[in-house]
């Protein structure tokens, strides 16, 4: 998480949780995409209806984070001090994931549409990951800043950070879940430690042990 300075004063919560709810946008977003790139092997260009899902929940998330720092900014205070507690990482990761986006769309026409485990471990979208655990974090940054009383009021915009923070974990080890492969279901067959078939014959069970 990015720290924040002490002195800033908080967004409230109402305002972490219309954040936290925007990230809910861009998490279903990263998720639509990803079925797009598991199930339609054919696809061969950017511009799809969950890029457009997901850049426009970036657009909006960058439009509210921007409305934030305006509504909390002091009359001559500088904009780099008028940023509130705990949405330093959040402008850093709105500015990373725009950042990662352009990239994206370059390595599409440069390399093409990755399918499966290549499109979930591509440069560009591993700094999607990154950028948009920095958003969806903002909830956990601005309770930890909160003072006493305050921090009960922002329980639920943190809870809710910790959910989507840890649904988008699961979601970079989908290919671990026992929702996708048959793993689980299929039955180990022993053979002899040290035959050239052991180390196959066990990457069935060692999957569904993951899954």
């Amino acid at each position: 998480m990015v720290e924040t300075a002490p002195r800033t004063r908080r967004a409230g919560a109402r305002r972490d949780l219309v954040t936290q709810l925007l990230g809910i946008w861009l998490l279903l977003a990263v998720f639509l995409d990803g079925w797009a790139h598991l199930h339609l092997p054919g696809l061969e260009t950017f511009f799809t209806p969950w890029h457009a899902a997901l850049y426009s929940g970036l657009l909006a998330t960058a439009a509210w984070t921007a409305g934030v720092i305006r509504r909390n900014r002091e009359p001559g205070q500088p904009i780099s001090e008028a940023i509130p507690a705990g949405y330093r990482g959040t402008v850093i990761g709105v500015f990373l994931f725009g950042v990662a986006g352009v990239l994206d769309l370059a390595w599409h026409e440069i390399l093409g549409i990755e399918v499966s485990l290549d499109a979930l471990v591509s440069p560009t979208h591993l700094l999607l990951g990154f950028s948009l655990s920095l958003i969806l974090g903002t909830g956990i940054r601005s309770a930890q800043a909160a003072s006493r009383p305050a921090a009960l009021e922002s329980t639920a915009p943190a809870v809710l950070a910790l959910v989507l923070i840890l649904v988008l974990g699961a979601f970079f080890l989908i290919y671990c879940s026992a929702f996708v492969r048959a793993a689980p279901a299929v039955p180990y067959l022993p053979t002899p430690i040290g035959s050239p078939e052991h180390t196959q014959a066990e990457i069935p069970p060692a999957l569904g042990m993951a899954s």
